[in-house]
């Protein structure tokens, strides 16, 4: 069975879980700046698209959001673009060329508030899951951390 489109899927309106794993577990985030970069390509996005953020978290090999998403083909673009922007700063900096997201972007439809509660709660605690930190909010390149929350 063919996957499902992502206006299938989405709605205008909708809410969404949003995940971009790297290719083979490759650190996409090597330093702070890198997180910096993606944060203001995020940021960015975000106002061109017209989405909103809720919860995010970049890791060293993948970001996850939780979004509530007005109009999903410019969200979709706006990700797209995103991600596009984030691969050429990255080849830029490391004097590399290739692909470093594993995928498109997944998106799964967050159908209510507890699920968008819960998704917030599993977003926010993927560095203290990983083991990087004891707290969450102790992880700068969240939306729980000071930085994040600007």
């Amino acid at each position: 069975m063919a996957r499902l489109t992502r206006s299938q899927l989405l709605f205008g309106g909708c809410y969404a879980h949003v995940i971009s794993r790297s290719i083979g577990k490759n650190k996409v985030f090597k330093d702070g700046q890198d997180f910096e970069t993606f944060r203001g390509l995020l940021l960015k996005a975000k106002q061109e698209s017209g989405f909103q953020i809720f919860h995010y978290c970049c890791m060293h090999t993948h970001f996850h959001l939780a979004v509530k998403i007005p109009d999903v083909s410019r969200f979709s673009k706006g990700l797209q673009k995103l991600k596009s922007q984030y691969i050429y700063k990255y080849h830029t900096q490391y004097r590399e060329s290739g692909p470093i997201w594993r995928e498109r972007f997944r998106s799964l439809l967050i159908e209510n508030e507890a699920y968008l509660y819960a998704c917030g709660q599993y977003i926010e605690n993927n560095p203290v899951k990983a083991g990087v930190v004891k707290e969450s909010i102790e992880w700068e390149h969240n939306s729980q951390s000071k930085k994040g929350s600007e």
